[in-house]
């Protein structure tokens, strides 16, 4: 077993579980049988499969055994680490919590850092039901700072609830060592930039988009002056007006703009991220396809499919799913989501059996069976009162297309008996729109979807409720995004000081990540033609 962990520890986990299978445990003594668990468990961890890593984790020796404080600290950290694999937080921050308890200086640091990111990937509900189960007060003090901290955008406010907290729960551990995020607030200058600038394109074929994201941005504006918080002077400024965008910035300086939130166009994105510095910080909104030389202070925030397809291929994974077959439309936005999904799915260590365009030139229904490899048709089997089956190679389906695309492409797949296999999609296959009638068709599809959207009409402010009547489907996104883009500018200094804060806004849960904020939306299924929250590890509220 020497053998195999130092193979493991040389980045050969194949041989090392060669190795592995040829122990017999049976003929271990409980020393021995420890360290064996401790292998597979690590083995399994090198594969990503928290699941049968946890398995090992928790054989019976473990419980038979007087563990040694190094044993003790180890089982933690793995159990961690595979509840993390599985996206399963809260088990994984309550694990280093205890663990947590067994360290001191820089090791109790770091683990306080991961509890916390462990905590904020957590949802709502989810940290609430752990609070009201948690029976010792090292994991009710946690819970209960991870709920003070949520939903609250005003720097200056998280300030106060952490004063607050701290006062509670004096004697916690994490009162005299916060973790990284948390102390960066207290040091971080909470006051706004007295004046900020929306830089778009008021005119033009993206009018009607900017016009949605300046409404979300004075929605959220308004919503904080109505708290009685200080709020900035907001200009605007019509993007289309500067052909070259840094002849505007010195305008902008001299009138004492300190923040910018714009532009919209790639082009116009790229003229300034093709500069050295900017004298005024920038939230672009838009993501370049080539991030690796933005000036300092410009930050990109878009609506991205790639972030979407990513964390279907995750959301999948952690179904248990493998084997996937991509179904995807041929416009260029679907092909950067296939490639994005690939890539993800790839270096998790799923396999792609096959990838087909839906290209609309056949009927789905016939094309379909085609793609299933059916053994007979559907009126073979009707007429020989028979059974059809379709290929067993596949245990999901990657479904990248707008409304009208997939209402057709999912009762095709239906009508040929693969509605056993399921189907994940972004949230292009949604209008945004409740429309039960034709979205029955797309029942038991599981897709990514803006927060706002899945809380529905009723769910959301009266300004919001006011903008989602009067508006399209198409640009409630951008409305939202308007929304989180004021939200942003306000967290920005604490984001640029510790990149790990996150943000649950209305486009999704944010976060930055050398300058691009990176969204994780909320994983909902179609049934009875809406979408309803599933019960994920995932974040939802």
């Amino acid at each position: 077993m020497l053998n195999a962990e130092q193979l493991l520890d040389q980045a050969r986990p194949g041989d090392a579980s060669t190795l592995t299978d040829m122990v017999d445990e049976r003929s271990l003594d409980a020393d021995l049988k420890l360290e064996y668990a401790f292998l597979r468990a690590k083995l399994e961890l090198s594969r990503q499969d928290g699941n049968q890593a946890l398995f090992w984790l928790h054989d019976p020796i473990f419980q038979q055994s007087q563990l040694s404080s190094v044993d003790e600290q180890l089982l933690h950290q793995l159990r961690a680490q595979a509840f993390e694999l599985n996206l399963d937080y809260i088990h994984a921050a309550k694990e280093r919590i205890q663990l947590s308890s067994l360290l001191d200086g820089n090791q109790k640091q770091t683990q306080h850092d991961l509890i916390w990111q462990d905590l904020q990937r957590s949802n709502t509900s989810q940290l609430n039901q752990a609070k009201g189960d948690a029976l010792d007060s090292l994991t009710q003090g946690w819970l209960e700072l991870a709920l003070i901290m949520r939903n609250q955008s005003d720097l200056a406010q998280q300030t106060s609830n952490l004063m607050d907290w701290k006062r509670a729960w004096p004697s916690h551990p994490a009162s005299y060592l916060l973790p990284g995020e948390l102390a960066a607030l207290t040091d971080t200058n909470t006051e706004l930039p007295p004046k900020v600038a929306l830089v778009l394109p008021m005119s033009g074929q993206l009018a009607n988009v900017s016009q949605a994201i300046q409404q979300g941005f004075m929605t959220s504006y308004y919503q904080r002056q109505q708290s009685g918080l200080n709020t900035p002077e907001v200009v605007v400024k019509d993007s289309e007006s500067y052909p070259n965008l840094l002849s505007l910035y010195q305008d902008l300086k001299n009138q004492g703009v300190e923040f910018v939130i714009g532009p919209l166009r790639k082009e116009q994105l790229q003229q300034l991220a093709s500069s050295n510095h900017l004298d005024i910080d920038t939230l672009g909104l838009n993501v370049l396809d080539n991030t690796s030389y933005l000036p300092d202070n410009l930050f990109e925030y878009g609506l991205t499919i790639e972030d979407e397809a990513r964390q279907a291929a995750n959301q999948a994974w952690q179904d248990g799913k493998r084997s996937a077959m991509l179904l995807t439309e041929p416009s260029e936005w679907a092909q950067r989501a296939a490639s994005a999904f690939r890539q993800e799915w790839q270096s998790l260590g799923g396999s792609i059996q096959d990838e087909f365009s839906l290209d609309g030139r056949d009927s789905y229904v016939d094309v379909s069976a085609q793609w299933l490899r059916l053994n007979m048709t559907a009126s073979q089997a009707k007429a020989s009162n028979g059974s059809a089956r379709h290929r067993q190679d596949i245990d999901m389906i990657f479904l990248v297309s707008k409304p009208q695309t997939a209402r057709q492409v999912v009762p095709a797949l239906s009508f040929n008996f693969a509605s056993d296999i399921p189907i994940y999609a972004t949230s292009q296959i949604y209008t945004g729109k409740p429309d039960p009638q034709h979205d029955q068709d797309l029942n038991g599809v599981y897709f990514t979807i803006m927060p706002m959207l899945l809380k529905g009409v009723s769910g959301n402010s009266a300004q919001v409720q006011d903008f989602w009547q009067q508006s399209a489907g198409n640009v409630l996104g951008f409305y939202a995004m308007g929304m989180d883009a004021f939200e942003l500018m306000l967290r920005m200094p604490l984001m640029k000081e510790h990149q790990s804060s996150r943000f649950y806004g209305q486009t999704g849960i944010l976060e930055m990540e050398d300058g691009v904020i990176h969204r994780q939306l909320s994983i909902a299924r179609m049934r009875d033609g809406a979408p309803y929250p599933i019960l994920t590890n995932q974040p939802q509220d």
